[in-house]
């Protein structure tokens, strides 16, 4: 996924979304907003981690868990997220690299429609 992309095409014969338009698009969806909670969480630690689980619930994530997963191989593979850490209580610590720290403020400077950019 990179800034300006559209994940949301037209079936060139029916002018419709596809269903695999529709999912990749929820995906991105869904990568957004995780990436916006736990870069916000992350922007309070020292090392950058969050916990994915207060995420997913501070947020009112309603996703199942194939979503979620998916989500979080997206952030990987992007490199906005590393360091996958298992919690005791079957959570998941993650830490936001410099690099997710900054597309989330991008998308959030986007979002605002604020220019000012300082």
């Amino acid at each position: 996924m990179t800034e300006g992309q559209s994940h949301v095409s037209l079936s060139a014969d029916t002018g419709h979304a596809t269903e695999a338009d529709t999912a990749r698009s929820e995906t991105a969806a869904l990568v957004a907003q995780l990436l916006a909670g736990l870069a916000r969480m992350a922007a309070r630690s020292w090392r950058s981690q969050a916990d994915l689980g207060t995420v997913v619930g501070r947020a009112g994530i309603r996703a199942d868990a194939t979503a979620l997963g998916a989500a979080i191989d997206e952030l990987q593979r992007l490199g906005f997220i590393k360091g996958l850490i298992p919690l005791s209580d079957g959570g998941l610590l993650v830490t936001v690299t410099g690099e997710g720290l900054n597309y989330a403020r991008r998308l959030t400077v986007a979002a605002s429609g604020d220019t000012n950019t300082r």
